[in-house]
């Protein structure tokens, strides 16, 4: 990738370092509690590509006080390439749509455009 200029005359990488509006985390509706949910996944057991299992999550799931139904159709929506496992940023969608749903929110049917992890866009 080729530098970008800085008036100082050094150069930076991409276009996101001079403008952080270019940044898919903005729009992003989990970016604001990414940093606490990435702690609780910090705790889990994870295989050697950064995953961790159903079986690793249950336990901080289960403690958001969501049902096990609603916990399947979360689980369903985060896990946004269907591999069986969440990585950091799909583990942070299951934790928001529990505190969503804790609040008195209905799940959506579908995984929302602003609900997709950054990485997952194109």
């Amino acid at each position: 990738m080729m530098s970008l200029p800085k008036k100082n005359g050094s150069r930076v990488d991409s276009k996101e370092a001079i403008n952080p509006f270019l940044s898919k985390t903005m729009d992003w509706a989990v970016h604001p509690f990414k940093e606490e949910y990435d702690t609780i996944f910090r705790t889990l057991t994870v295989n050697s590509m950064g995953e961790a299992s159903g079986m690793a999550c249950m336990t901080p799931l289960l403690a958001t006080g969501c049902n096990q139904d609603q916990l399947k159709v979360i689980w369903d929506l985060a896990d946004v390439d269907k591999d069986g496992f969440l990585d950091s940023e799909e583990f942070a969608v299951a934790m928001y749509l529990c505190h969503q749903v804790r609040d008195g929110h209905d799940l959506p049917a579908t995984l929302e455009e602003h609900l997709i992890p950054p990485s997952f866009k194109r």
